[in-house]
């Protein structure tokens, strides 16, 4: 899998662009819900060849545009964008999202995972060690499209109450 580092750009300024505006989950849910769809039956069709390597030269990319002060990255939005070009190959991953304390401070770290000739792969960007960091939540589309769902159909269910 190549990547063409203008796409990676774009993609990861839209991605930035919804981050910024919405919280960590609203932004996973809005990014899902328009993109999930079209590659849900893409699962199938894994792209041989593709490893860690490829994608982490993707979070490797950003974080150069981020030094090159082109773009503005975090461990997370480099791991969303990461995701989607593992969905656009029909590659499932998930996001790892961990925390530590350090210095008496909590840090986090996000980072991504998917199986490959049968072993788990890890995306890291920026290369702190997950290894360091308690995992807190587990972040796939498919989750979080079926919770959007069970939560919408509750709230649609709902007895209406009037004052």
């Amino acid at each position: 899998m190549k990547h063409d580092v203008p796409m990676i750009l774009a993609l990861h300024g839209l991605v930035r662009a919804i981050l910024t505006n919405h919280s960590i989950e609203d932004g996973y849910l809005i990014i899902c819900k328009s993109l999930f769809p079209s590659f849900i039956f893409r699962t199938t069709t894994y792209v041989q060849g593709t490893d860690s390597v490829d994608l982490q030269s993707i979070c490797d990319a950003i974080y150069r545009l981020d030094e090159s002060e082109l773009s503005y990255a975090s461990c997370y939005s480099a791991c969303m964008v990461a995701q989607i070009v593992a969905m656009t190959y029909g590659i499932p991953a998930e996001i790892i999202v961990g925390i530590k304390k350090q210095d008496k401070k909590l840090l986090g770290h996000a980072w991504l995972e998917y199986a490959a000739n049968g072993r788990t792969q890890i995306v890291n960007p920026r290369g702190a060690d997950p290894r360091d960091f308690t995992e807190i939540k587990r972040l796939t589309p498919e989750t979080t499209i079926q919770t959007w769902m069970k939560e919408r159909a509750i709230l649609d269910n709902a007895p209406t109450v009037y004052a």
